[in-house]
């Protein structure tokens, strides 16, 4: 579909706290996204089981999987709010779930990345070294990564992802004009990021 424009390449760098009060924009679309307003949720606790195994171990991400999710918060939207992180990682976590894409998080976000500037996300396949340079924005997005796959399914009760935003498979800096966009319905816009999602049949 086309790779996905990093964010922010190069600006000032900073994460708000992590709050859901901000307001969306629609970008001139007929309806705007839902927004899920309050506290964050925590997500229930994984059960443990006997001799400390945890009954359903699909709930545990792994390093790798809380790795892979963090850079991409980091190198595609640490410029963005606390709520615009949450949303890019929204993205990726919906396409684990869809069968178009790759079924695991470290496969969604370097798809394609051997491909020069034709991947997914752009940081994964434009040539530059991965570097982390701002140690308190990496520390963020890591916190922010953890908790985004602790509430996958710890947090479905509360209704925070139901909105059309939260449904979202693209997205795209509004400084850019992708093809694909067009075939999409938009369903929000937050901070520098346009939000789609690709209906299917």
């Amino acid at each position: 579909m086309g790779y996905i424009g990093r964010a922010f390449e190069g600006a000032a760098r900073g994460a708000a706290a992590l709050l859901f009060g901000a307001t969306l924009l629609a970008a001139g679309h007929a309806h705007a996204a839902e927004i899920y307003e309050g506290p964050l949720p925590q997500p229930r606790p994984v059960s443990v089981g006997p001799a400390g195994k945890h009954a359903d171990a699909s709930e545990m991400p792994s390093k790798s999987a809380r790795e892979c999710l963090a850079k991409a918060l980091y190198f595609e939207a640490r410029g963005e709010t606390a709520k615009g992180q949450l949303a890019v990682g929204r993205v990726i976590l919906n396409r684990v779930k869809d069968k178009h894409y790759p079924d695991t998080i470290c496969g969604v976000v370097f798809q394609n990345a051997e491909k020069r500037n034709r991947c997914q996300f752009s940081f994964a396949c434009d040539g530059k070294p991965d570097l982390v340079a701002d140690q308190k924005s990496w520390h963020e997005v890591r916190r922010r990564a953890k908790w985004l796959l602790a509430c996958r399914k710890g947090c479905g009760s509360k209704g925070l992802w139901r909105g059309p935003l939260w449904q979202s498979t693209h997205y795209h800096a509004d400084y850019v004009a992708p093809g694909w966009a067009n075939r999409l319905e938009q369903t929000g816009q937050i901070g520098t990021h346009l939000f789609y999602l690709e209906a299917r049949a």
